[in-house]
């Protein structure tokens, strides 16, 4: 039979463990710091009872006390106009002298979403010069594939922006856009997204590597069961 004072020796030790792994998590992510970006370590190291001590304080939900309320601003576009109006007075049925003025009332709602689809009618034309035939390539289409680029930014934000997994993905766009994808299809694109923007990581890198000032976080994130990390660089 366990003791009371076995258990909390168990939960020191489990602690101890977690405190080491942290450390080692830190000195790794340091090294990927200094290793891709040249950026060194910060200096200034936060107190553990400080952080503590910020986790267990709470935190008031709501706007602070005497603050201002603020009504939503009047849209700037109107993507449609109802016209609502009596032909007689609905209480009695008596004829209506109608005022000048009418009243003005605005509603914002979120549109059914579906998938935008196109057909392309591709014209071909054989070139007796150079015995081949030509025609234009699709501009919005990602080489052969079936989805588009819109598609493709749309599932990096879910992906690496929200943070969703993979199966709260297909069930956002099966169920909202009867999209009709799979886990695999997800995956294939995001390793495709890579590819199109690998030019542009690799241009940022070199900039943000020449700058006087760099800014940086990061975030941890699993990928394929191995640690990675997440990038933002302000100048």
């Amino acid at each position: 039979m366990m003791t009371g004072k076995c258990g909390r020796c168990d939960l020191r030790s489990e602690l101890e463990l977690l405190r080491e792994e942290n450390k080692q998590l830190k000195e790794e992510l340091q090294r990927l710091r200094l290793k891709i970006f040249g950026i060194k370590p910060s200096k200034k190291k936060r107190n553990d009872s400080d952080s503590d001590a910020e986790v267990r304080k709470t935190k008031k939900h709501g706007p602070p006390f005497g603050h201002e309320g603020r009504a939503r601003k009047r849209p700037t576009r109107v993507d449609r106009r109802v016209l609502l109006r009596f032909e007689s007075c609905p209480d009695c049925g008596g004829d209506l002298s109608e005022l000048q003025e009418p009243r003005v009332r605005y509603t914002e709602d979120i549109a059914p979403a579906k998938l935008f689809v196109t057909e392309h009618i591709i014209k071909q034309g054989y070139c007796p010069a150079c015995k081949q035939v030509v025609y234009p390539d699709v501009a919005e289409a990602i080489g052969n594939r079936h989805f588009g680029v819109n598609f493709l930014l749309y599932i990096t934000y879910l992906r690496y922006t929200l943070n969703l997994p993979y199966n709260k993905m297909v069930q956002l766009l099966n169920d909202t856009y009867q999209a009709g994808v799979s886990e695999g299809t997800l995956v294939d694109y995001i390793k495709l997204a890579a590819q199109v923007f690998g030019p542009e990581y690799e241009r940022i890198k070199h900039d943000m590597q020449r700058q006087k000032n760099c800014h940086y976080d990061d975030t941890g994130q699993r990928v394929d069961g191995e640690n990675r990390w997440l990038w933002v660089f302000i100048n």
